[in-house]
C-alpha cells in the first residue's frame, strides 16, 4: 500500500506542471477587428484592442501604425498628420461578444507615429479614442517592462479561427524600443495577429504584437512595449 502511495504522488509531481500552469485573465470585451473609415473607403487589417488610459478617464482603441500603409495593402504608408487629418474614425467588431461592436470616432494623434524600423518599434502605434465605453471590459497597461525570461501570452485569433486564444511564449529581449518572445509552439499563425495584446501573468498588456517570424528553429514575436503606449497616449492630441 504504501508503494502505491508512493507511486501515486510521484504522478501527480509529474502532472502538476501540466495541469497547473495557470493563464492570465483577460478583458472580456478587449479584443477586436478593427476596420478604419476614410471620407469614401474603409479598410479592415490587422488587430486591435482596448485600452484604458493611464489617466482613467477614457478608453483607447490601439493598434498598429503600419496597418495604414503596404502591410495592410495601402499603395502607400500613411503618416501620423494624413491619419490625423484624413481618418474618420474606426469600427471594431468584437473576437469574444459577436453582439459587440465599438465606435472609436476621434483619433489621437500620436507625434513622430512610424511603422516599425532598426531603430526601433515604440512608434509604431495608433490610437482612437472609443466613444460610449463605460461598461465595456478593457485591458490595463503595465507600469513596467517585462524581465527576460519572464512568461508572457499573445491573445489573439488565428486567421480562419472560431475565437481568440492565449499563446504562451518566454520574453528573450525587453528594452523601451522594443520586446522580443520566444513562442512555446512553433506552429502559432502569427499572420493577422499585428495589434493584438501581449499580457503577463497577471493579464496586464506588457507589448503589442507587431510581427514576428521564424529564427533558428524557433518562431518569435516583436512588439512595441506597453511604457512606450503609455508615453504615447500621454502626449497624443
Amino acid at each position: 500500500m504504501r508503494s502505491l502511495r508512493i507511486r501515486m504522488f510521484v504522478a501527480l509531481l509529474l502532472l502538476w506542471p501540466v495541469c497547473c500552469l495557470a493563464k492570465p485573465p483577460v478583458a472580456e470585451q478587449g479584443l477586436f477587428k478593427p476596420t478604419f473609415l476614410l471620407a469614401n473607403e474603409s479598410w479592415s487589417a490587422g488587430t486591435a484592442f482596448l485600452a484604458r488610459a493611464p489617466d482613467g478617464k477614457s478608453t483607447l482603441m490601439v493598434t498598429c501604425h503600419h496597418l495604414f500603409g503596404p502591410a495592410a495593402g495601402r499603395e502607400e504608408q500613411m503618416s501620423a498628420e494624413q491619419i490625423a487629418a484624413t481618418v474618420r474614425g474606426a469600427v471594431g467588431l468584437s473576437m469574444q461578444d459577436q453582439k459587440l461592436i465599438i465606435v472609436a470616432p476621434a483619433n489621437l494623434k500620436v507625434e513622430g507615429a512610424r511603422e516599425m524600423d532598426q531603430q526601433g518599434m515604440d512608434k509604431d502605434v495608433a490610437l482612437f479614442t472609443v466613444r460610449d465605453a463605460d461598461n465595456v471590459k478593457a485591458f490595463e497597461l503595465a507600469e513596467k517592462l517585462p524581465n527576460v525570461g519572464d512568461a508572457v501570452y499573445l491573445f489573439a485569433r488565428e486567421v480562419g479561427a472560431a475565437s481568440p486564444k492565449l499563446y504562451r511564449a518566454t520574453v528573450s529581449e525587453a528594452s523601451g524600443k522594443a520586446i522580443a518572445y520566444v513562442f512555446d509552439d512553433r506552429k502559432v499563425e502569427l499572420r493577422g495577429t499585428s495589434g493584438a495584446p501581449v499580457l503577463d501573468e497577471s493579464g496586464k498588456v506588457v507589448a503589442m504584437n507587431l510581427g514576428g517570424g521564424d529564427q533558428d528553429g524557433k518562431l518569435f514575436g516583436v512588439g512595441n512595449p506597453a511604457t512606450a503606449i503609455r508615453q504615447a497616449i500621454g502626449q497624443g492630441r
